[in-house]
């Protein structure tokens, strides 16, 4: 993986930094914002490499993750068959939901991403960090 590159998905901003995956989240997620994700992500990450990803949801507002685009994730973990670990920060209680709900989904379809949720970046990178990621 390059040591740092940045992609403007949409409305939204994903980056690359060491081994994570940085998704800033603005407003919701449509099913072309997750395809352009996956793209993006499967461009950064070698194919068989653990996938960490760091998502700020703070300036997603009253967006949401539209039904499409929840199942071309889901699918995508599938489909990838490494691990995938996604820290979350300012997500609100709703979303939290919604993506352990995400979670249930992929491990119906074989797939369990590690997923946790952090009030602070330095506590979202010192889990990633402690779990393999490198920054």
């Amino acid at each position: 993986m390059s040591a740092r590159t940045e992609q403007r998905v949409g409305i939204h901003q994903a980056r690359s930094e060491g081994k994570v995956t940085f998704l800033m989240v603005r407003g919701s997620v449509t099913g072309a914002d997750a395809e352009a994700w996956v793209r993006y992500v499967d461009t950064v990450v070698p194919q068989g490499e653990p996938v960490f990803m760091f998502c700020d949801l703070g300036q997603m507002g009253d967006g949401v993750f539209e039904p499409e685009g929840r199942r071309l994730l889901i699918e995508w973990a599938f489909r990838r068959g490494t691990p995938l670990t996604m820290a979350y920060v300012n997500t609100s209680e709703q979303m939290r939901t919604m993506l352990l709900l995400m979670q249930l989904g992929s491990e119906l379809s074989g797939q369990r991403p590690t997923l946790n949720f952090f009030s602070t970046e330095s506590a979202a990178r010192g889990w990633l960090t402690a779990l393999g990621a490198e920054f």
